[in-house]
């Protein structure tokens, strides 16, 4: 589900969250970019993608996704040259610090029970991939 978009000259990026499952059966595809299921259960995923303009047409260029084994949400975004900023919030625990992931870092959990703390995501977009800057 999108939650938010950001459009900069000719290209739209958009934000939200998908449910998909560790075995990548609900395959989630923007254009020919698939999203791994990064969470277990159909848990809920941050997602961020980049959608080329071309006036009568559209191409997704790429498409990356965050999240652990609960619910994570992004529900904002913004850009700003090439750094897309994404914000939201995900469910995390300090027993289970290192499992919600962004692009390889790990966010650690900052509630002692079950609850919601915010994230804000900084990625690079390099065209036709986007890099994490930071968490």
């Amino acid at each position: 589900m999108a939650s938010a978009i950001a459009a900069s000259g000719s290209t739209v990026y958009v934000t939200g969250y998908i449910t998909n499952d560790a075995s990548n059966t609900n395959v989630v595809a923007f254009g020919s970019t698939s999203l791994p299921g990064v969470t277990v259960a159909r848990g809920v995923d941050a997602f961020v993608a980049k959608l080329a303009d071309a006036g009568s047409s559209s191409t997704w260029s790429w498409a990356v996704a965050g999240g652990g084994t609960s619910s994570d949400y992004a529900t904002s975004i913004a850009v700003s040259g090439t750094g897309v900023y994404i914000a939201g919030y995900y469910t995390n625990t300090s027993a289970n610090a290192t499992a919600v992931v962004f692009s390889g870092t790990s966010l650690p959990g900052f509630s002692s029970a079950v609850g919601p703390d915010i994230f804000l995501a900084k990625y690079t977009d390099a065209g036709s991939s986007a890099g994490t800057a930071w968490p």
